[in-house]
C-alpha cells in the first residue's frame, strides 16, 4: 500500500471515529442530567429482569424520550443536508453552491410560517411539518418547471431564479411575522421556528422522515458515476452518453426533496450543505462515491456538534441552531470565496 493510500485510509478512519465520539458526546452532555453509565445500568438491569430504581427510571425517560429522538433526528438531518450539498455542488460544478440557493428551503419556511400564523398550535404538531414540506414541494415543482423551460439556456439562470425566489419568500415570511405582532406568543413561536433547531423533535418526526430520506440518499449514490462525468463539462458528458437534461432534473429533484424534508422537520439549517462537502473534498478527494459516503458522516458530526454547542453555550436558554450555524458558516463562506483557487 502506497503512502498516499495509507494516509487516505487513516483519514477515513478518523472521520468515523470523530462521528462516534460526537454521537456519544451528544448522549452524555446536555442541560439535563444523564450519563452514559446510566444507559449501561438500564441495559443490565433489564437483562437481569430486575425493576429499575427511580433514578434509572428518570434516566431512561431522558434517554428515550428526550436525547435519542433529538440526536437521531439531528444526525439524519445532517446526512440529508450533506448529501444534498454534494448534489448541489456537483450539479453546478461549484464548491460554493449550497442546496439552499435554489429556493427549496425558503419555500418550506414560508409553508411552516403560514401554518403557524393561520392557527398551528405548536412546532410539535405534525401539521407544521406537512405544510412546510408542501411549501418545499410547490417550490420544487416551480423550479423543475422553469428548468424544463430553460432547457437550452444558461444553467446559471436557474440559480438566479432560486435566489430571487428565496429573497421574495423571505420577505413574505417577515411580512407574516409582522402581522402577528399583537400576539406575542404566536409571533415568538413563528420567529423561533424560522431560526431552525431540534428543540421540538419527537420520535414521530424521526420515524416519518427515515424512510424517504433513506430512499433519497440511496438514489443519490446511484448518480455518482454520472456526476463524475458531469464534472468534466457538459460537452464531455454528452459525448460519453450522459443524458444531461435527465441527470440534472433527477439531481434537482433529489436535492430538493432531501432539503425539503429537513426544513419541514427542523426549519432552515444553513451552511451544513456547504461546509461538510467542502471539508470532505479536501480530505478524501472529488470522486463522488467516496465524497458522498464521508460527507454523510462529516455532516452528521458537524450538526451534532453544533446542536451540542447550541444547548450548552448558555445556562439559562438554548441558542437557536440556525443562528449558531450562520455565525460559523458565514465566515467559512467568505473564506472560501476569497481563496485564490476558487
Amino acid at each position: 500500500m502506497t503512502k498516499n493510500k495509507k494516509n487516505l485510509a487513516k483519514t477515513k478512519t478518523l472521520i468515523l471515529i470523530f462521528f462516534l465520539f460526537i454521537f456519544l458526546g451528544s448522549l452524555q452532555w446536555s442541560s439535563s442530567s444523564f450519563y452514559l453509565l446510566d444507559a449501561l445500568k438500564i441495559f443490565f438491569t433489564h437483562l437481569k429482569g430486575e425493576k429499575l430504581s427511580p433514578q434509572l427510571i428518570t434516566a431512561k425517560t431522558i434517554l428515550f424520550e428526550v436525547r435519542l429522538p433529538r440526536i437521531l433526528t439531528a444526525a439524519l438531518s445532517g446526512a440529508s443536508l450533506g448529501i444534498a450539498g454534494v448534489l448541489s455542488q456537483g450539479l453546478f460544478r461549484n464548491p460554493l453552491a449550497s442546496p439552499s440557493l435554489i429556493g427549496t428551503t425558503s419555500g418550506g419556511v414560508l409553508g411552516g410560517v403560514l401554518f403557524l400564523s393561520l392557527g398551528g398550535v405548536s412546532p410539535h404538531f405534525l401539521g407544521l411539518s406537512f405544510f412546510s414540506f408542501l411549501g418545499s414541494l410547490l417550490t420544487t415543482a416551480g423550479i423543475l418547471f422553469l428548468f424544463h423551460k430553460l432547457r437550452n439556456s444558461d444553467f446559471t439562470k436557474l440559480l438566479l431564479v432560486g435566489l430571487s425566489f428565496s429573497t421574495f419568500t423571505g420577505a413574505l415570511c417577515q411580512f407574516v411575522i409582522s402581522l402577528e405582532e399583537s400576539d406575542y406568543h404566536k409571533s415568538l413561536m413563528i420567529y423561533r421556528w424560522s431560526l431552525g433547531g431540534f428543540y421540538h423533535t419527537e420520535w414521530t418526526h424521526f420515524l416519518l422522515s427515515l424512510f424517504p430520506i433513506s430512499i433519497g440518499v440511496f438514489a443519490s449514490f446511484s448518480l455518482c458515476s454520472k456526476l463524475d462525468v458531469l464534472s468534466l463539462g457538459d460537452e464531455v458528458a454528452e459525448t460519453m452518453g450522459v443524458g444531461l437534461h435527465n441527470l440534472k432534473m433527477k439531481t434537482l429533484l433529489l436535492l430538493s426533496i432531501l432539503v425539503g424534508i429537513i426544513t419541514s422537520l427542523a426549519g432552515p439549517l444553513p451552511f451544513i450543505g456547504l461546509i461538510a462537502p467542502h471539508i470532505t473534498r479536501k480530505l478524501i478527494g472529488a470522486k463522488h462515491k467516496e465524497l458522498m459516503k464521508y460527507t454523510l458522516f462529516n455532516s452528521m458530526s458537524l450538526i451534532l456538534l453544533a446542536d451540542l454547542l447550541a444547548k450548552n453555550i448558555f445556562h439559562h436558554k438554548e441558542l437557536e441552531l440556525g443562528i449558531l450555524l450562520s455565525l460559523i458558516g458565514a465566515p467559512f463562506f467568505l473564506y472560501l470565496s476569497f481563496k485564490k483557487e476558487i
